[in-house]
């Protein structure tokens, strides 16, 4: 288990052509895994606090420019499944890993829903879906 703790503030920046706005942002997050028999669960939790965020362009994940505040969170829940499947093992989440040679080696597909607390044109409700290959050396 891992529990994580973070926090930065900067003063007097310009963001989005005003003056003297200050920047504060804080978050935590918890990670635990635990072997279940053969296999295995993991959990992972966090939030993050933006007061004047200081991002310039908006991203996949979320329309905030500079000024913006957000609250952000997220909850997964993980299942390694004990047996193997061909060369590697399955691992269920908010999406799906095929460890082929542990984290080294994995493929993952993955989906998210943003759900923007006031939906305007720019800041929509989105689906995220990622397919990932990672190979290590």
């Amino acid at each position: 288990m891992s529990l994580g703790l973070g926090m930065d503030r900067q003063e007097e920046l310009t963001l989005s052509g005003r003056a003297d706005e200050d920047n504060f942002v804080w978050t935590v997050d918890l990670f635990f895994d635990h072997p279940v028999g053969e296999g295995a669960i993991t959990a992972e939790a966090a939030y993050i606090d933006i007061k004047n965020g200081t991002q310039t362009q908006p991203s996949a994940y979320t329309a905030l420019v500079a000024g913006d505040d957000a609250k952000n969170w997220y909850v997964n829940l993980g299942y390694l499944l004990p047996c193997k499947i061909g060369r590697g093992r399955l691992h269920w989440s908010g999406g799906v890993n095929y460890y082929l040679k542990g984290h080294n080696t994995k493929l993952t597909a993955d989906y998210m829903h943003i759900e923007q607390e006031n939906e305007t044109s720019v800041r929509k409700d989105r689906d995220i879906f990622t397919f990932q290959i990672t190979v290590g050396f």
